[in-house]
């Protein structure tokens, strides 16, 4: 038994969870919820806080941050020239859910986020 056929019954098949993990669907959106209201509830606190945590990311992990970001995107471009850029992740006649575009709108966005 491969292992995706064996970890299919952790996939919740429909309702509210349908294709997530009924656990990890749960904690994630707990810590969405728990960071909205902690943001909406102590707008003034949670500005601060934030803008705290920034100015510590911007000066205490300036070059680092830059270079790392700077090293990711060096190897994802790496790897869309290279013999990889046309590797098939799946099976050979399988097609893409998605298109190119919404794939990189949901790669920007995550990158943003």
């Amino acid at each position: 038994m491969s292992e995706s056929n064996s970890n299919s019954h952790l996939v919740a098949k429909s309702g509210f969870f349908t294709g997530l993990h009924p656990g990890m669907g749960i904690a994630a959106k707990a810590m969405i919820a728990a960071f909205v209201i902690f943001t909406v509830l102590n707008v003034e606190f949670a500005g601060g806080l934030y803008k705290s945590v920034r100015s510590w990311i911007e000066g205490g992990l300036s070059w680092y941050y830059i270079s790392v970001l700077a090293g990711i995107m060096f190897f994802c471009f790496f790897l869309m020239f290279s013999k990889f850029g046309s590797l098939r992740l799946g099976d050979d006649d399988s097609r893409p859910e998605f298109t190119n575009f919404s794939w990189f709108a949901m790669l920007f966005s995550a990158g943003i986020g």
